[in-house]
């Protein structure tokens, strides 16, 4: 026998065991297109085998949605060429929540026999569900909420059905009144009806929102209700979701109702019952006929506020009683010699707002971090803001991490506006200016720490001071001008460039068809991802001929690593450009710091002292 012939019978034997001798079930699924709530939707199976053997212990499965007709059926034995069919319907139920398709599907198997082609033993089909509109309203409100005072909640909104609606109206009650509401909606008591006109029906629900102002109830520590429910003109698909409850609560608040001794005592009283991770509020209601500043000389130093979980808004006073411009409350300090103002050792959800602080001798204000916080990667931030400390040594002095500084005034002060001791910290929109010594100073400890869009100016000293021990400082978009030392002074010994981040070096600035153009080249900047130039313009140059950042013009990023290029609308010919550089690494989100100091997401920045600076022709 030769060899081809062996070969021949081998693969007949094979093709005889794999398929010759198996069934070959084959299942179709006929099934509508559209289906419509309230309706029965029918769809037919057609069960074949196809042979050449017969089918035993045929399993069959045959459903619609969650609604199961045949549920691994034993159908026995199915012959070569036989065909059962097979019905299944399903009543689809009114006012279920929408869901946008009606999903059928078979299947067959058989336990026993082998199948020469498994690939068309199963089907499915999928059909349009058309419903009318389907609205889904969603009301979420902010964490504690102080009382009697307005908050806002955020009103969320889609249509998650196929069809359009021409019209929808959200109801939003409220146990109290409320404040502003948006122009297409009407207040009647406490409710308030929002014409949000049409809305769409998209493959994938576009949530559109607004916000909405409302009144919290006068009472401490009280949990209520803010409801909202959506209506449409066509009828919706879905009412058991047309309704949306939350439920904010208001902050277990102690109150200041004198210039005497209330603010001390409001302090020791949120020290003593604040001992768990509830937050609380210290809010001001001291009674006037009018608004106006009121300020008091403290011959006492306050108690410091050693509660982890407190809020000390001055901003309530404000709220309560009515706004002039600037802080309504003002301590003077200059009678005490201990020399401190507010101090807040022992900080993890906690806020300083809206004060007024002038002639402490040792700081404004004082805050740290306790230790037993939340871990840094979950805890939000700590609130200095919306402060005005002026005339003391030193203004705010920071020894914690998590602290945001934000939306400040600090002038005028003997020593550094700013001194932050240790932890990662940001500096947000402060005006920092005419302090005797720096308007910034980072020590050591503050690894980690980030300088954003400040105006620091004037300030008799370095506009920034960075310890040469310090890391991972980023100073981006700022105004830094007109100091008495550099804009940027790492190390505190004047002009370093080359420390820690080599300063960009500008090869070229000219004007040119509209725009004025910035060219150059980097250092070493190193770093894991592409580093950043930020390039500014000033009125002048340092007296060193390094940069001022007066005008912050962009930031742009090398495509070689070395050259960068920033083509900025406008003529700045007789201004002087200067620039840093930042490096930018990335050691994976969550992962342990390195080098010192992270803000918990696994980035760390640098950013150089200024370069050069050069005038453009």
């Amino acid at each position: 026998m030769s060899r081809k012939i062996v070969i021949l019978l081998a693969l007949l034997v094979a093709f005889s065991a794999f398929g010759l001798g198996s069934a070959d079930l084959q299942v179709e699924l006929d099934a509508p297109p559209a289906a419509r709530p309230g309706e029965t939707y029918r769809v037919t199976a057609t069960l074949f085998n196809a042979g050449p053997a017969a089918a035993e212990d045929v399993q069959f499965r045959l459903e619609i949605r969650d609604h199961v007709c045949y549920d691994q059926v034993n159908l026995g034995t199915i012959e070569a060429g036989e065909r059962r069919v097979f019905e299944c319907s399903a009543e689809l139920p009114v006012g279920e929540y929408a869901y946008y398709i009606v999903y059928s599907g078979v299947s067959a198997w058989s336990e026993t026999t082998g199948d020469f082609a498994s690939y068309n033993n199963s089907a499915s089909r999928y059909a349009d569900l058309i419903t009318p509109p389907d609205l889904v309203p969603q009301i979420i409100g902010p964490g504690p909420v102080k009382p009697g005072l307005p908050f806002t909640a955020t009103v969320h909104y889609a249509n998650i059905a196929r069809v359009p609606t021409e019209r929808a109206i959200l109801t939003i009650t409220v146990p109290t009144r409320f404040g502003n509401v948006p122009e297409f909606c009407t207040v009647e008591g406490n409710r308030a009806r929002c014409d949000v006109g049409p809305v769409t029906a998209d493959e994938i629900p576009q949530w559109k929102h607004f916000p909405i102002e409302i009144y919290a109830p006068d009472a401490s520590e009280l949990e209520f209700e803010v409801a909202v429910d959506g209506e449409v003109a066509e009828g919706d698909a879905g009412p058991s979701n047309d309704h949306s409850v939350a439920r904010p609560q208001t902050y277990r608040t102690f109150y200041v109702t004198d210039t005497e001794s209330s603010l001390a005592n409001a302090i020791h009283a949120a020290n003593a019952s604040c001992v768990d991770q509830r937050p609380c509020l210290i809010a001001f209601r001291i009674p006037v006929e009018a608004p106006r500043r009121i300020t008091w000389v403290l011959r006492e130093p306050l108690p410091a506020i050693t509660a982890s979980y407190v809020t000390l808004d001055a901003t309530t006073q404000a709220g309560y009683y009515g706004e002039i411009d600037g802080p309504e409350i003002e301590l003077q300090g200059h009678e005490l010699a201990d020399g401190l103002g507010i101090v807040m050792p022992s900080a993890c959800f906690s806020a300083i707002r809206g004060f007024a602080l002038k002639g402490f001798r040792t700081a404004a204000i004082a805050v740290g971090t306790e230790a037993t916080c939340p871990s840094p990667y979950y805890q939000p931030f700590r609130f200095v803001e919306q402060n005005e400390l002026t005339g003391n040594t030193v203004g705010l002095h920071v020894d914690g991490t998590r602290w945001l500084v934000s939306g400040n005034l600090v002038a005028g002060n003997a020593r550094a506006g700013v001194r932050v001791e240790s932890g990662v910290n940001r500096l947000l929109q402060n005006v920092i200016r005419d302090n005797g010594a720096s308007g910034v100073f980072i020590a050591a400890l503050a690894t980690g720490t980030d300088i954003d869009e400040n105006e620091i100016t004037r300030n008799g000293h370095a506009g920034i001071a960075i310890a040469g021990d310090a890391q991972n400082v980023a100073v981006n978009g700022n105004s830094i001008y007109a100091n008495g030392g550099l804009a940027i002074d790492w190390g505190i010994d004047g002009v370093s460039p080359e420390v820690p981040v080599p300063a960009p070096v500008i090869t070229a600035v000219y004007f040119e068809d509209g725009f004025t153009v910035i060219e150059g080249i980097l250092g070493k900047v190193g770093g894991t991802l592409t580093p950043r130039v930020q390039l500014y313009a000033s009125d002048e140059a340092d007296p060193h001929g390094h940069g001022e950042g007066q005008q912050f013009l962009g930031m742009t990023q090398p495509l070689d690593r070395e050259h960068f290029r920033l083509l900025h609308p406008g003529d700045l010919r007789g201004k002087w450009i200067s620039g840093t550089s930042t490096r930018v690494d990335y050691y994976g989100w969550l992962r342990t710091p390195r080098p010192l100091g992270d803000t918990g997401y696994g980035m760390y920045t640098t950013t150089s002292e200024f370069g050069r600076a050069v005038q453009v022709h």
